[in-house]
């Protein structure tokens, strides 16, 4: 009251923990203290010679109430009005401070309502990009579908999509949307700088960054007072990347702070994988069609190559002849040995544990055709997936020597980086564009295999590598069944519903056009 901060001399301080102050005692033990001790009352801040004593009553966790006056004053009737102005007070503390916590926790269960919806708006989104990346035609339809599909979040107000240049030093942008693309402009982009931006980050170490809130940090990093200016609160970037093979960076942003988590992390992360299989895919399939492609002869040491190995411990000479069907963990490699024995490829075999199950198809005076299940990777199904198309591989106790297709959009040195990653050593050896003359052809085949369902395709595939048309054969129905994990009239199903459908697309028209033409 007015009157005890005039006795007191203005507004006391009690220092909390004090281990002589009676109003300290009282909070922590619970109890009500009658002061009437002039000892007790001299070692306490609140009362001294003008007040020699008083009625203190715990609030709760609230605080204290002190009644300064004589001891003498303090009845039982004023005990009992005492006790009932502090149950009143503590009530009314308690049911305000109930409705803090209401508040409070209504907030925080709104704040995250709103995340969750932004999670699940942002998450669908990305659901439906990989969706529509499905069959997409070219790479430059996929990095423009993407930030433009981004722009759909609530909170999201700019995406791009950058790689590095011919030189390896430069992040350049390839597609971007939203309202700011200036921010762009106000970028230092080279790779070697010190600049700290999510996009440069994440292209040097090849892992997604997050930021959750640009203020953070803003005088010692240039480019959050950029990105500041531009709008944006929150930044997430991920890398590119297809296995070893990358195709650049992913960055979005945000106007509002920890609009990303690590949730979003997880999710742009599948999503900036999904983003490069889909280039990959494309570029494959443009391999596959282009008339032009630029034709890339390598020297490898590659020890771990089965190729490379049987080489190394028969002194063969061993060609590629072609893949078959394959898991994630096997692969069904088909090859020719040629200078050995079958006996001396063999025994190879036999030592090699990759090796799970091995065949000899066939054999002649100076050549054996072998069929080998590998686990783990092989070169050619990894160049494939890398969108090459093999020509030649050849393995022979000196090294490994590859000629592969790929398109002309194809970055050669990161092409080139991806195998470094994996083998010993790679040199390009020769480079140059050629005019590929089965172009015909190709489209010929492709149109055939469309009337063919996969399972179909791949029974026919591997029935054709394994020697199942040569007479005699060299491998039966129920030996390809056993390849393909499935029963023998399964196989004998497909093969026959396969052949027809190719059959009646080479015969169909012309039936009906020589029908016509009499």
């Amino acid at each position: 009251t007015t009157d005890f901060v005039d006795q007191s001399g203005g507004a006391p301080s009690i220092r909390a923990g004090d281990g002589d102050s009676v109003l300290w005692n009282t909070y922590v033990t619970g109890t009500q203290t009658v002061v009437d001790d002039p000892d007790i009352g001299a070692r306490s801040p609140l009362f001294g010679d003008d007040m020699p004593g008083g009625l203190l009553v715990p609030i709760g966790n609230h605080g204290v109430f002190v009644l300064v006056a004589s001891p003498a004053t303090i009845d039982d009737e004023t005990r009992q009005l005492v006790e009932t102005l502090v149950a009143t007070t503590e009530a009314a503390f308690d049911r305000l401070e109930s409705e803090a916590n209401v508040r409070e926790r209504d907030a925080e269960l709104e704040a995250q309502n709103s995340r969750l919806r932004r999670q699940i708006q942002i998450t669908n989104i990305i659901r439906e990009i990989d969706r529509s990346l499905i069959g997409a035609d070219s790479r430059g339809e996929i990095e423009r579908t993407v930030p433009e599909r981004l722009l759909e979040a609530d909170n999201v107000s700019f995406a791009w999509i950058g790689a590095l240049d011919a030189s390896g030093t430069t992040l350049e942008p390839r597609t971007w949307a939203g309202s700011e693309p200036e921010y762009l402009d106000a970028l230092s982009l080279d790779v070697e700088g010190d600049s700290g931006e999510p996009a440069l980050q994440t292209i040097r170490s090849e892992t997604p960054m997050l930021v959750e809130n640009v203020v953070e940090g803003l005088k010692r990093e240039p480019w959050r007072r950029s990105a500041l200016d531009a709008g944006f609160q929150s930044v997430i970037s991920v890398p590119l990347s297809f296995e070893e093979y990358g195709y650049g960076v992913l960055s979005v942003y945000a106007t509002e702070p920890d609009a990303f988590t690590d949730l979003e992390r997880t999710v742009f992360a599948e999503l900036g994988e999904g983003i490069a299989s889909a280039i990959n895919a494309a570029k494959t399939q443009e391999a596959l069609h282009a008339e032009t492609l630029v034709e890339l002869s390598l020297a490898l040491e590659a020890d771990d190559d089965i190729l490379s190995r049987i080489a190394s411990k028969t002194g063969a000479r061993v060609v590629y002849e072609g893949l078959g069907t394959h898991s994630g963990s096997e692969t069904v490699l088909f090859f020719e040995t040629s200078g050995v024995p079958s006996a001396d490829v063999t025994a190879a075999l036999e030592t090699l544990v990759s090796v799970t199950e091995y065949r000899l198809i066939s054999e002649s005076d100076d050549s054996c055709f072998f069929e080998a299940t590998v686990s783990g990777d092989v070169i050619a199904s990894r160049l494939v997936r890398h969108g090459a198309s093999p020509r030649t591989i050849q393995a022979t106790s000196a090294g490994l020597d590859v000629t592969v297709d790929v398109p002309t959009t194809t970055d050669v040195r990161e092409f080139v980086e991806m195998l470094e990653d994996h083998y010993t050593s790679v040199d390009l050896t020769a480079r140059r564009h050629v005019q590929r003359t089965t172009h015909t052809r190709q489209e010929l085949v492709t149109s055939l295999f469309d009337e063919l369902t996969d399972r179909q395709l791949e029974v026919l595939r591997t029935a054709y590598l394994a020697g199942f048309f040569e007479w005699p054969r060299e491998s039966t129905g129920e030996e390809i069944a056993e390849l393909l994990e499935v029963t023998q009239p399964t196989v004998n199903r497909h093969l026959r519903i396969g052949q027809q459908r190719l059959l009646e697309q080479l015969f169909g028209d012309t039936t009906l056009s020589l029908t016509e033409e009499q």
